[in-house]
């Protein structure tokens, strides 16, 4: 009753009341450590008056321990009700260094092994409700089906269900919210850190506010609240008292990563509680990365943040496209392997994190399984709005389960590209490296031998992914043309036919396989002649806006490598610019040397499969030829795609045949007419002097190049699904 009305800064008051409770004890021959015991009953009523901690350093601190540990005995017997009182009084005694966590430890309920054993535990019945959800359930009457609903909501009682009287956990709590970092990570180092924080219910929300708390202060500059006139920011009440044990608050946004790492890394999945907080990180994420304020171990942290925090918690959200477009945004600061990779540990290993996760994973796949079940043409919008919500929090199992469904049936290509309109960037661009990872890890061979054509799964996937990439065309190629150049270069050659579905789809440019005598007139003519002749104007024009793309990604990473030579150029003193091998040239290059393997170094045994590969690996050639030559306003801007040198180059150094070179050179070359008669006549000689240079017996020590560009950003964890991550094959 002393203490209850009096300020913490009240020092006169303090010491009177020292005196008068010293007197008492001296007067009546009183027990120390009882009165001691009503102290701390009279301070877990009352936990924010911190002269209390003033009032116990004036006892000895020796039997504390034993006193406390009683009181946690007792509440252990009776109820839990006051457990978080005395947890915090605890907690305060611990920051203050009058108690030690090893005197407490032996007197905390229950034993370390228990704990150990919850983990695991609901690991398990997570993985049972997984079980259960993509279980197919045939027939069965409807008692049965209302018992098995009752037995997955018991399991899932023990998933979400806490135990408000783990007392070691309460006090792991408790030190949280006051803020005493140091001594909590004891006792995660006590448990080894295998604790699922889901077992008492506070514990979560103590680290979300602890971390709330730390960020504010760089995150209000940033903050949407800063264009209004009076913003009202509610800031969480964090105890600061300076001392060595506690968090303090970030100014640097350069130490945000670092800092919250040990916190999120414990949080793990269990962030998505607060979608706030999951915001705020990736507003403050985003803004270090594009203004490059984050070095080489920062970025590190960065990525384990998203790999280990932000992604899975965003599995566990329901429904929030606005948090899906904050991680996006944070995703697209790094490039498409690193981004694949993320895609990738989220697909495989995300799950296994929690039991809530297993739960939660079980749930989307029997969810999508039921609204894919039944699109067509007819109910694509409303199916799309419901897939749209589904992959708003999960989209690389949802997608998984998706292109499953489409290596199945092919007539659901034009359904599933239309359905995916009311999905986010993030979804978009996750969809792209399931495709690729379907293709990778599906067992069954991708050439039909007996009908001597390619499998329907793998036709029915490139076809998809074609359509799918007309629609979105803003999305990242580079993943799909990185995905496509390592597979060749390991002798893969099917996956070509992914290039041939993307010009067919994004360009519109798919001659038929038979042309008739007018067609085959009207090929020698120009570029709409050509469209008009194999009746494909209607469909270029519907496709104008994918095309552009198409080809400006492309004549933009020629760019970007002439751009890149000429600054090493300048770095060098050279006084010549050398152009060296760019993307599409690359790209070029390697489908006419593979056009050559397929017809002499083959595993392929059948000769009809034979013949369809070599058909097929020309038809891209030309048809890729093509899409750059009449896309290209002038001959100039596609001879600066071609190396320094082109013919001398593709014939001697890469061991192209003729034809393909010279095909390639055509459309850089200027007409006939306008060359005078002294440069055609050197241009004849220089390619007639190449039939003298060339040397066939360097065919096979030059079939492979090298060329850095291709592994640029692509990692040696994501490359294991696209090929070898070496810079020479």
């Amino acid at each position: 009753l002393f203490l209850r009305n009096a300020d913490n800064e009240d020092l006169e008051y303090f010491d009177t009341l020292e005196k008068n409770i010293v007197g008492l004890i001296g007067f009546f021959d009183l027990d120390p450590n009882r009165v001691m015991d009503v102290i701390l009953d009279a301070f877990e009523t009352n936990c924010n008056k911190l002269l209390y901690i003033r009032l116990v350093k004036t006892f000895r601190t020796d039997s504390l321990p034993h006193i406390l540990g009683l009181k946690f005995q007792n509440y252990t017997k009776s109820n839990h009700s006051r457990l978080k009182g005395i947890s915090t009084v605890t907690a305060h005694l611990i920051k203050n260094s009058l108690i030690t966590l090893n005197d407490l430890w032996p007197h905390l309920s229950p034993a370390d092994h228990e704990i150990h054993d919850l983990l695991p535990l609901r690991l398990a019945k997570g993985k049972e409700l997984y079980d259960s959800a993509i279980k197919l359930r045939i027939g069965g009457d409807q008692e049965s089906r209302d018992r098995a609903t009752k037995e997955e909501n018991d399991r899932r009682d023990v998933l979400t269900k806490g135990h408000s009287g783990n007392q070691k956990l309460a006090l792991l709590e408790a030190l949280v919210r006051i803020n005493d970092w140091k001594h909590a990570r004891i006792i995660l180092k006590f448990l080894d850190y295998k604790v699922d924080i889901t077992a008492y219910p506070d514990l979560p929300s103590s680290l979300i506010t602890l971390t709330r708390w730390m960020i504010e202060p760089i995150y209000r500059p940033l903050s949407n609240s800063r264009f209004f006139k009076n913003p009202k920011l509610i800031v969480p009440d964090v105890p600061f008292s300076g001392l060595e044990v506690e968090r303090a608050q970030i100014t640097d946004i350069a130490k945000v990563p670092t800092e919250l790492l040990q916190i999120l890394g414990f949080m793990g999945c269990h962030l998505w509680r607060s979608p706030l907080v999951m915001s705020q990180i990736c507003v403050l994420l985003t803004h270090g990365m594009k203004q490059s304020l984050f070095d080489e171990r920062t970025q590190l942290a960065v990525k384990k943040i998203i790999r280990d925090c932000l992604l899975p918690s965003l599995t566990l959200t329901e429904c929030n496209s606005g948090l899906s477009a904050q991680i996006w945004n944070l995703l697209q600061c790094f490039d498409c392997g690193q981004r694949y990779e993320f895609y990738e540990n989220w697909l495989a290993k995300g799950k296994f994190q929690s039991g809530l996760l297993y739960d939660r994973t079980g749930r989307d796949i029997k969810m999508t399984r039921e609204r894919i079940k039944r699109i067509s043409e007819e109910n694509i919008k409303p199916t799309g709005r419901l897939l749209g919500k589904l992959t708003h929090s999960n989209p690389p199992l949802v997608l998984d389960v998706i292109s499953s469904q489409i290596k199945s049936y092919r007539n659901q290509i034009n359904p599933f590209v239309g359905a995916f309109i009311y999905s986010s960037n993030l979804t978009l661009d996750t969809f792209a490296f399931v495709i690729l990872h379907q293709m990778s890890n599906e067992q069954r061979p991708k050439l039909d031998s007996v009908d001597a054509t390619v499998a329907p799964w793998f036709s029915n996937l490139t076809s998809f992914l074609g359509s799918y990439l007309k629609k979105f065309y803003w999305i990242d190629i580079r993943g799909v043309i990185n995905f496509i150049v390592n597979k060749v270069n390991t002798e893969s050659v099917v996956e070509v036919l992914i290039l041939k579905d993307m010009i067919s789809k994004m360009t519109a440019w798919d001659t038929p396989d038979e042309l008739s005598e007018s067609q085959l007139h009207a090929l020698p003519g120009g570029f709409w002649l050509k469209l008009e002749a194999l009746f494909l104007a209607k469909e270029y024009k519907s496709c104008k806006k994918s095309s552009s793309f198409f080809y400006s990604f492309f004549v933009n990473e020629a760019k970007k490598v002439n751009s890149e030579q000429v600054q090493k150029m300048e770095v060098d003193g050279q006084q010549e610019v050398k152009r060296g091998l760019n993307l599409p040239m690359s790209l070029l290059v390697t489908i006419g040397q593979q056009r050559s393997i397929v017809a002499h170094k083959t595993p392929v045994k059948h000769i009809k499969l034979i013949g369809m590969l070599f058909d097929n690996i020309t038809e891209i050639f030309i048809k890729f030829i093509e899409v750059l030559r009449h896309s290209s306003n002038l001959n100039a801007d596609y001879y600066l795609m071609l190396p320094e040198k082109p013919l001398e180059t593709l014939t001697v150094k890469f061991q192209l045949p003729h034809e393909l070179a010279f095909f390639m050179l055509r459309p850089g070359l200027k007409p006939v007419y306008q060359y005078n008669g002294k440069d055609f006549k050197t241009l004849v000689q220089s390619c007639s002097k190449l039939f003298e240079k060339k040397d066939l017996t360097e065919f096979e020590a030059n079939m492979r190049f090298e060329n850095d560009y291709f592994f640029e950003g692509m990692t040696d964890h994501a490359a294991k699904y696209f090929g070898p991550s070496s810079k020479s094959v």
